[in-house]
């Protein structure tokens, strides 16, 4: 079955996330840019539930937090423009649509910023440890990075 293809504007909350989560990705890629000779040749790559890491490989895998974040930023930007091919919990209408798809829209926005916070987060921790600095993970901050993306679609769908 078909739903009504139509343009919706975004909100402004999901406006000014979209361009918060561009400033945030850039941010994470000139401050990866900036630390990366700075590393040693082996960083940490993994890390276990208490924060701690426990693998670790080449340095040059640094860059692949900021490859995610930009890959995911540029899917969900992409996938913003097709609202009318998202699955809807309800019948989607000429009437109820617009209503619809800018919720959709502002889900798929929240969504990339909490995707890109917890990727530049990620690089933050990993950098912060190569340079012999302090781990920020936790087991509480590790929980959150799991569970706010999940969440996310739940409140949106409830909100709706």
């Amino acid at each position: 079955m078909s739903q009504p293809k139509i343009k919706v504007n975004k909100s402004t909350s999901a406006l000014l996330s979209d361009k918060l989560s561009l400033i945030l990705l850039v941010g994470l890629w000139v401050y990866t840019a900036m630390k990366f000779n700075l590393l040693p040749d082996t960083i940490p790559t993994h890390f276990n539930f208490q924060g701690e890491a426990d693998s670790y490989g080449s340095k040059y895998m640094i860059w692949l937090l900021p490859l995610l974040g930009l890959f995911s930023y540029i899917t969900f930007k992409y996938i913003s423009t097709i609202p009318h091919k998202f699955n809807y919990p309800t019948k989607i209408t000429e009437e109820n649509a617009p209503t619809k798809y800018r919720q959709a829209l502002n889900m798929m926005s929240f969504i990339n910023l909490a995707t890109i916070i917890i990727f530049s987060y990620l690089t933050l921790n990993t950098i912060l440890i190569a340079s012999g600095g302090p781990s920020i993970l936790s087991s509480m901050t590790l929980v959150g990075i799991i569970t706010v993306p999940l969440l996310l679609p739940f409140f949106f769908l409830l909100k709706s």
